[in-house]
């Protein structure tokens, strides 16, 4: 018959068949009839204990959760790019068409400048001979110098673009080293292409 070990409140130990029911949460162990141990059951968890257990568990079910989640936007991401330069060249795709759009509309700018200083020496000449300049004129140079504002937060609208697209494959570029242990040999190239174009 199965006996069980366990320590009285002086710390003794006693052997039994039947264990009091005041040291069930103490812990025991369980011996065969040759004395031999079987199984320790440890004594019941302290309510501190217990929590502390529980938030270690759903600790670890949210690193699961969160593995999970990495591991299939980690395949994403490889399906995409099969190397971090693959995705470097469309970051420089990207690089490229904001360059061109900048220089749409920094030409567009001058062009507008350019008008608005023969419309201002049109009206300056007509004041010299001593005629009025017209509304029609001067709306006509304040629609022009409303392009040129318009256009200017175009601008800037595409610094907040080059910087979201910059910051989005340098995370997706560091993240394709890291899984395929590769080096993107061609980043630094385009960083100083982004360098230059933030300094305009």
């Amino acid at each position: 018959m199965k006996r069980k070990n366990y320590k009285n409140e002086n710390s003794q130990l006693v052997l039994t068949q039947t264990l009091p029911a005041q040291y069930a949460d103490k812990g025991y162990d369980i011996l065969n009839e040759k004395g031999r141990l079987i199984k320790t059951i440890p004594p019941a968890l302290t309510p501190e204990e217990i929590k502390e257990r529980d938030d270690a568990l759903e600790m670890q079910k949210q690193a699961r959760i969160e593995k999970k989640k990495q591991d299939a936007a980690d395949e994403d991401l490889k399906h995409l790019y099969s190397t971090p330069n693959d995705a470097v060249r469309v970051l420089n795709r990207h690089v490229l068409e904001i360059q061109n759009a900048f220089e749409i509309k920094r030409s567009k700018i001058k062009s507008i400048e350019a008008h608005i200083m023969e419309e201002e020496s049109s009206a300056a000449e007509r004041q010299r001979k001593g005629l009025s300049v017209g509304e029609d004129a001067l709306e006509k140079l304040r629609s022009l110098k409303k392009d040129i504002a318009n256009t200017e937060t175009e601008i800037k609208e595409l610094y907040t673009k080059l910087d979201k697209v910059t910051k989005d494959f340098d995370i997706k570029i560091k993240r394709l080293e890291f899984i395929t242990k590769q080096e993107a040999t061609d980043y630094a190239e385009v960083i100083n292409l982004i360098k230059l174009l933030n300094k305009k």
